[in-house]
């Protein structure tokens, strides 16, 4: 399963390229939505004043509305948050780094590195 929260955590494999996958784009994709409960906790340890910039920017690739700042303490902005990290899965895409050029894959759910 790949979710957008995967993406945040991983670097491009290219040793000379310093680029993190936050920044990469996302081209020919399919997403799925799976409903999960929601779990405001879940949010509690995300750094979003400092990443939100790229997770918005990925979810507006994949055609999902999101607020364009940050909405603290208000519970809609979180629920928006919440099912754009845990309840849209990706199942194909290719990711490109935007440093170096290299394409990854993901396809039927699985990252290809």
């Amino acid at each position: 399963m790949v979710l957008l929260l995967t993406l945040k955590t991983m670097n491009c494999k290219d040793t000379k390229c310093k680029s993190c996958f936050k920044n990469f784009n996302i081209n020919q994709f399919e997403i799925e939505t799976v409903e999960r409960e929601y779990n405001p906790d879940l949010l509690k340890f995300l750094c979003l004043q400092t990443e939100y910039e790229g997770f918005y920017n990925h979810c507006k690739m994949l055609n999902i509305d999101m607020p364009e700042q940050v909405c603290e303490n208000n519970d809609s902005f979180n629920q928006a948050v919440y099912n754009a990290l845990y309840n849209i899965e990706i199942i194909n895409a290719n990711l490109e780094c935007p440093l170096c050029g290299l394409l990854y894959e993901i396809r039927e759910r699985i990252f290809i590195v």
